[in-house]
């Protein structure tokens, strides 16, 4: 059978139903804990939302965008606020992470066992890593910046071996493929998503531990705060609180976080203090500001508010969110080989203020085929054959089944 757009995205919406899917199910559940009498649901979250998955699609193009703005090559001169603008779109990595977190409580809910959430998520992010990481360090070492230079047979290994596991930067582990330091903190949250589903098999529930664990990491690397963003939409908490009301302009949200997060950053890394630093600069207000905007954005998407949850549902964002994970773990491949090329052939100086926008128009095509085929072979595929060797045949989700959170 083709690949077919249609064809892809009507299985990403049956799987996501069915439980087993090729991407993560953006689901939020309805939850009860009648332990602690609280209801944490809400009945009008459905498990596939077309403007969630359009939006991971915007979001990855912030972020190819802002890797061509800050290339190095020239560009047009433009006023401070445009450049603003696209120094923020680096931030797109923070509303994935919300939209993990929304992930996450769909996940944890539908999974019949422990062991089956956490292969569910592994096998969703290591076919693409795996596939990257030896292709980045190739071209590390033919670009004369060898990874391993410095440390010894059995160091080189482990290094190895955790970047394959993506171990860094949440563990002592350098990273070698720069752009996968983000997986390093969603599989933090996934382990603590193991760990909550593990304690209550066995009838100890440590929830408030975890949540404890993930609030103390969070004050270290405030950026993987908004992974609590993403779990306050999904238990129904942002839509019982005044957020609500934010929610049903979700465009604005999307880009009064930009803005507040650009002002709560640094120009150069570390890009975000930790937030016992926040004292100054105001911090201390454009910081929770932007974790609010950031809540009602990704509530109101799920909910279908605002003219923007109709815009992300059209076709070229639907299908650039079935890629999105693919696209966001090659580009920088392609990227860095074009750019240069480029300047071997002395293109910018050709080109001058105009070579960052002829850099775009040549890299998008082979970024988007890459990722189109990525997405058809390792997400789709390879994550399906390993799910049916480690976990078994899909079965239907049983929606009725409430997850204490």
């Amino acid at each position: 059978m083709s690949f077919t757009f249609e064809a892809s995205l009507n299985r990403e919406m049956r799987c996501h139903l069915a439980g087993t899917g090729s991407s993560p199910a953006l689901g939020a559940a309805a939850l009860t804990d009648r332990k602690l009498g609280l209801v944490v649901g809400c009945s009008k979250v459905h498990s596939f939302s077309k403007p969630i998955h359009g939006a991971r699609g915007l979001f990855a193009m912030l972020v190819v965008i802002y890797h061509v703005y800050n290339s190095g090559l020239p560009h047009v001169p433009m006023p401070w606020i445009l450049h603003q603008g696209f120094s923020s779109m680096q931030f797109g990595v923070e509303l994935f992470f919300a939209i993990s977190g929304f992930v996450i409580i769909g996940t944890m809910r539908r999974a019949a066992t422990p062991a089956q959430f956490i292969v569910e998520r592994a096998t969703r992010i290591y076919p693409v890593l795996w596939a990257s990481l030896p292709i980045a360090c190739a071209f590390l070492i033919l670009g004369g910046r060898d990874p391993f230079a410095g440390y010894g047979l059995l160091e080189s290994i482990g290094l190895l071996i955790g970047n394959f596991l993506a171990l860094g930067p949440v563990l002592p582990v350098p990273v070698i493929y720069k752009i996968a330091w983000t997986l390093s903190f969603e599989f933090a949250f996934y382990f603590m998503g193991f760990i909550v589903l593990l304690s209550r098999r066995h009838n100890r529930d440590l929830t408030w531990l975890m949540i404890a664990l993930g609030l103390v990491m969070c004050i270290f690397t405030p950026r993987a705060i908004f992974f609590l963003a993403g779990v306050l939409v999904g238990t129904g908490y942002a839509e019982r609180s005044p957020v609500r009301y934010l929610s049903r302009a979700p465009g604005l949200c999307i880009l009064a976080f930009l803005a507040l997060w650009q002002a709560t950053a640094n120009p150069q890394t570390p890009f975000i203090d930790p937030i016992y630093q926040w004292g100054r600069d105001f911090h201390w207000l454009t910081g929770p500001l932007a974790f609010i905007a950031c809540t009602a954005a990704i509530n109101g998407l799920v909910h279908q508010r605002g003219f923007v949850s109709q815009i992300l549902q059209i076709r070229p964002l639907l299908w650039l969110g079935t890629i999105s994970f693919s696209l966001y773990l090659w580009h920088p491949l392609v990227l860095g080989t074009v750019k240069d090329t480029m300047r071997k052939l002395a293109l910018p100086d050709m080109l001058g203020v105009w070579t960052q926008p002829v850099f775009l128009l040549i890299v998008l095509p082979p970024c988007l085929i890459l990722a189109a085929a990525s997405a058809r072979l390792l997400e789709g595929k390879v994550t399906r054959y390993l799910r049916r060797r480690w976990i078994g045949p899909a079965h239907p989700a049983k929606h009725e089944q409430a997850l204490p959170l």
